[in-house]
């Protein structure tokens, strides 16, 4: 199965994203395409997610070996209030 993820706002391919399904997985490249080898017909699901983009669940019914998904992500307006960095150098420790 061979897919390409996409901004849903501006349709831009989106790099990184993981593609999660059962048994298998895929991570997106630069042109937002990502390729899973299913060795067997039936009815697969996925759950698609990138930060900054809310997660999707697809399900998709494969009946060939050439299966193509588009997939589009919308930006998430969930962010972040605080980000703490703690560490120590060779010093302290």
């Amino acid at each position: 199965m061979k897919g390409s993820v996409l901004n849903d706002n501006n349709l831009q391919p989106l790099e990184g994203v993981n593609v999660v399904g059962e048994h298998s997985f895929s991570i997106s490249s630069k042109s937002g395409g990502f390729t899973i080898d299913l060795k067997e017909e039936g009815v697969y699901t996925f759950k698609i997610s990138h930060v900054g983009f809310e997660a999707k669940t697809v399900t998709v019914t494969v009946k060939s070996k050439i299966v193509t998904m588009p997939v589009f992500l919308r930006e998430s307006s969930t962010s972040l209030d605080e980000i703490k960095v703690f560490g120590k150098s060779k010093k302290e420790c």
